[in-house]
């Protein structure tokens, strides 16, 4: 079972009028720590196959929900933020695009956002991840601005190497963002990276300026390496479902589709599903002949618990709802989730890992030759 941790409800009619649904983690903890979900950024991270333009539309419109629901809530602090000007955005290139910031921002706050631009690409060296290519810059930003990034982000390198440019670029025009909004598919290391950054932030920019961070669905859990996976994940780079609670709508939907759980990540690699969608379509082919490769001396059991929360729905109620109160969600929602947890999981048992990974395969090799 792992650590609990509470979800609190901020707002959550988000399958109701289009707005997303808020919840808050580690409420009182300094950084302000949020979980958004939306049907358009389920979609992306149920189906795999989503990519190229749908995948950037998608994740606009959740993006455009998100900000909605933040700009709306009365239970937020970056609310007030969001409800007046000067707004900044900073894109770190290429991923950051997917997010379409400036446009979302622009359609419901109804300012006009300065937008600056900068290339990063993470690199493995001996020392861990560091930023390789940093070459382009081009810079625009304003005094007293909330500053908004978004980014897929594993393990915070690529964040902290373009908050350590732009604090410089601010103090050479002597001016201080009031507040930074980062808004992530991530991982939850980032949220321990950035607690760790919170004081050096403040150092710089002053005691007022504070930080929300937004996890879209899920703050997930960073693959580290284990003897069982080796040969088919990358360590420090895959996304697990697993660890911190997931919003309640996310994991509903991951279990009424339980093969998602077995994805090499949860997201993949941004960049290339969006601008590379024929090169990335062959990495997810790979992925799963690999993991057919390993579908004979893989048991089930042991997949789903290195990658997922799923084997906690093996419990008995009474022991697994001491786990899901952390919600906040009535007894019925609770019972659902519990319900649909256990069919996921017969689902995954009663086909073999071969049969799923020969499924899978077949749908990809489909989309491939659909779109060729």
């Amino acid at each position: 079972m792992n650590q609990r941790v509470d979800v609190q409800v901020i707002e959550q009619s988000g399958d109701i009028d289009g707005n997303a649904a808020l919840y808050e983690i580690f409420p009182g903890s300094g950084i302000e720590t949020l979980i958004a979900s939306t049907p358009h950024t389920r979609k992306i991270l149920r189906e795999p196959e989503v990519r190229s333009v749908e995948f950037q539309h998608l994740l606009s419109h959740g993006l455009h929900s998100i900000i909605k629901s933040l700009l709306m809530s009365q239970n937020t602090q970056v609310s007030s933020f969001l409800q007046s000007q000067p707004v900044d955005v900073l894109y770190i290139l290429r991923g950051g695009l997917n997010f379409d910031l400036h446009t979302n921002l622009h359609d419901v706050t109804h300012t006009l956002p300065e937008v600056s631009f900068l290339s990063s690409q993470r690199i493995i060296s001996p020392q861990g991840f560091s930023i390789q290519e940093a070459s382009y810059q081009k810079w625009s930003i304003q005094d007293d601005a909330i500053l908004c990034i978004g980014d897929i982000s594993a393990t915070a390198t690529t964040i902290l190497h373009a908050l350590s440019h732009v604090m410089r670029r601010y103090n050479q025009q002597h001016k201080k963002p009031r507040w930074l909004l980062f808004v992530t598919i991530g991982a939850s290391d980032v949220l321990d990276t950035m607690r760790a950054y919170e004081e050096t932030l403040q150092q710089m920019w002053g005691p007022q300026c504070g930080m929300t961070i937004v996890f879209i669905e899920q703050a997930l859990s960073l693959y580290k390496g284990d003897t069982a996976l080796e040969g088919i994940h990358l360590p420090h780079t895959d996304f697990f479902r697993k660890g911190y609670l997931s919003a309640p709508e996310f994991e509903y939907d991951s279990l009424t589709h339980p093969i998602s759980f077995l994805e090499q990540c949860a997201i993949y690699d941004g960049g290339s599903r969006a601008f590379e969608p024929r090169s990335y379509m062959e990495e997810l082919r790979d992925y799963w002949e690999r993991l057919l490769e390993h579908a004979q001396t893989l048991p089930m059991d042991v997949l789903l618990s290195l990658k997922s929360n799923l084997m906690d729905y093996k419990r008995p109620y009474d022991e697994w709802v001491q786990r899901g109160e952390g919600w906040h969600i009535s007894e019925q929602r609770l019972r659902e989730l519990y319900e649909k947890g256990q069919e996921a999981l017969s689902y995954l048992h009663t086909h073999s890992l071969q049969e799923l990974c020969e499924q899978r395969l077949y749908a990809i090799e489909q989309q491939m030759g659909h779109h060729r």
